[in-house]
């Protein structure tokens, strides 16, 4: 039976700063149990599939892939370079990829199982990007026999699943220093549709990619 393959995997794009990547990289690291391997960063798609690609194949004991945790700023259209326009794309480069029977995605950026709105019911304009993703990974006995789970965030997040450090909250206040009178700019954060105050598991809205 093939071993089990856990995998975080921080984006290098898109954060405010170097350093603030470098210290969300080095606290993942630091945190993350011996059970998982982390991705010091993936640029794109294509590198970020050969990264995983690498983990499985160097392994003697062909592990299948069991969770893969994609740590990025999102939204529930978007987590960074994985959005509602390309997410067939997202879905046909993960299928290639040797996933165990039973696995999971967690997108853990905010809002990432959240609507942006519920007066629109389509959910390519309204997400949440992870039930999009998981509707792309569709089950098939034929072609593609994985039962996965996909889970999005209920609100702003911070910390990650691999942590078990993982909180979300509904709106926020953010303020950033400015020369101007006050000596600060402020950003209100507003609810989504379904956001929520919570810790550990209670953070996740989970997509199943079929209905089996």
């Amino acid at each position: 039976m093939a071993t089990e393959l856990n995998v975080i995997a921080p984006y290098t794009k898109g954060w405010d700063s170097q350093n603030q990547y470098d210290h969300n990289e080095a606290r993942i690291v630091r945190n993350a149990p011996n059970t998982w391997e982390v991705i010091l960063g993936y640029d794109d798609l294509p590198d970020l599939i050969n990264k995983i690609n690498q983990l499985l194949t160097i392994d003697p004991d062909h592990p299948c892939l069991k969770t893969l945790e994609i740590y990025a700023h999102g939204n529930p259209t978007a987590i960074n370079d994985l959005s509602r326009s390309d997410v067939n794309s997202w879905a046909s480069q993960l299928k290639t990829l040797t996933w165990c029977d039973e696995a999971s995605i967690y997108l853990s950026g905010c809002n990432t199982g959240l609507m942006r709105t519920t007066r629109i019911t389509n959910p390519l304009v309204t997400g949440p990007i992870a039930k999009l993703l998981a509707d792309a990974l569709q089950f098939n006995a034929a072609s593609f026999a994985h039962k996965i789970w996909v889970y999005g965030s209920k609100g702003y997040l911070s910390g990650s699943h691999v942590e078990g450090s993982e909180k979300t909250v509904d709106t926020f206040t953010e303020r950033e220093l400015a020369w101007s009178i006050p000596p600060w700019t402020t950003t209100i954060w507003e609810k989504f549709p379904g956001g929520s105050n919570a810790t550990g598991n209670a953070c996740w809205l989970g997509f199943k990619n079929g209905n089996w």
